[in-house]
């Protein structure tokens, strides 16, 4: 491999894992050894996304944020936030409000989207083989097109389930997901600890230094 070039073979699946010649991905993808994370600092957050912080966690703290690379593409930056930060190290982050936001790095369709989430969702404890294909359906209903820059907000709620909000030109609603259960093993992808992504839920949750 000269110059330390990838095959024209192997850059066609690279990017074929990356939704630029087929579908795309929400989360982690499912070979963790060609993905990477890297500590990050993200946009400031826009005058519209302060509020919504701030309505769903009363004085929202920035817990962690990392940005999430695939085969060297940068596929997104993430961040959690929280009302509160934990004092234990083992805090459970589903018994608790949180903020998840991605801001995007390349353009993907709301339904690839929903796809690859769902393949990640399997690795959880708490999928129910049954309930897939309904879930997939919700995910697809709930989840738009994004393109460069653009952010995708999960406002998880214990009890109540996921806000799921989109920012692009313009910050707004796109959907719900009330099942407890469903929004917790979607949030799953990336702060459980069954994700394919390990560093990338350790720096979500502070759990190593930024």
């Amino acid at each position: 491999m000269s110059g330390g070039r990838l095959p024209p073979w192997l850059l066609g699946l690279c990017l074929g894992w990356l939704g630029l010649a087929s579908p795309a991905l929400a989360g982690p993808p499912p070979r963790p050894s060609a993905a990477a994370t890297r500590a990050v600092e993200a946009e400031p957050l826009s005058a519209a996304l302060a509020p919504l912080l701030h309505r769903s966690l009363g004085k929202p703290q920035l817990l962690g944020q990392a940005g999430f690379r695939y085969f060297g593409f940068s596929v997104y930056l993430a961040q959690l936030w929280v009302g509160q930060r934990p004092r234990d190290v083992q805090w459970d982050w589903a018994q608790q409000p949180v903020v998840l936001s991605l801001q995007y790095q390349r353009d993907f369709k709301g339904e690839a989207i929903a796809q690859r989430s769902i393949e990640e969702m399997q690795r959880h404890p708490l999928m129910p083989v049954a309930a897939q294909d309904t879930w997939l359906q919700k995910l697809k209903e709930v989840l738009p097109d994004v393109r460069e820059g653009d952010r995708l907000i999960g406002i998880y709620q214990p009890g109540a389930g996921l806000q799921v909000w989109h920012q692009s030109s313009q910050l707004r609603e796109v959907g719900s997901l009330p099942d407890p259960t469903l929004a917790r093993v979607f949030m799953g992808i990336w702060l459980d600890p069954s994700t394919s992504a390990p560093e990338l839920r350790q720096r979500l949750l502070g759990l190593v230094p930024p």
